[in-house]
């Protein structure tokens, strides 16, 4: 998206108060596949709830799932903190 896309995207955001509101404009914005890769914890139940309530076109991936993937493409993700 070009800069000045995601600046109005970024207001547009800032206006709705329900993070389900949220998500649903973003799906209906942004270009190609969205993802959301959860550990099934407490914050993570509660973004699950609002893509439930939006009907966004978001898949949702356990991160267990995400790792085996990068792993199956050859990828090595390594952070160090």
């Amino acid at each position: 998206m070009p800069p000045a896309a995601v600046e109005d995207l970024n207001i547009a955001l800032g206006a709705l108060p329900e993070l389900a509101a949220r998500l649903a404009l973003i799906s209906a914005t942004v270009p190609g596949r969205i993802t959301f890769s959860t550990s099934l914890g407490m914050k993570d139940q509660a973004v699950l709830h609002a893509i439930a309530q939006s009907k966004a076109a978001i898949d949702v991936r356990r991160a267990h799932e995400v790792a085996i993937l990068f792993g199956a493409a050859g990828v090595a993700v390594s952070l160090k903190i």
